[in-house]
């Protein structure tokens, strides 16, 4: 199955960070792709093209952030 994992958190070592690598580590035997929307900045970035191509590509998504 193709997973993409949908991460937004700000803190590298959150709980959330917590849940993505354990969701992360569960679907060890499928394909997966991850999207961090923060990845290395400070607020979360824009939603791209690339992002949407990910999705299209997906046939199930995980989406981690806080509530």
């Amino acid at each position: 199955m193709k997973v993409l994992i949908v991460f937004c958190h700000p803190v590298p070592d959150s709980f959330g960070a917590e849940i993505r690598d354990t969701v992360t580590t569960a679907l060890s035997d499928e394909e997966v792709r991850l999207i961090d929307l923060y990845s290395g900045v400070d607020l979360p970035r824009d939603f791209t093209d690339a992002d949407g191509a990910a999705l299209s590509w997906a046939e199930a998504a995980v989406l981690v952030y806080p509530t």
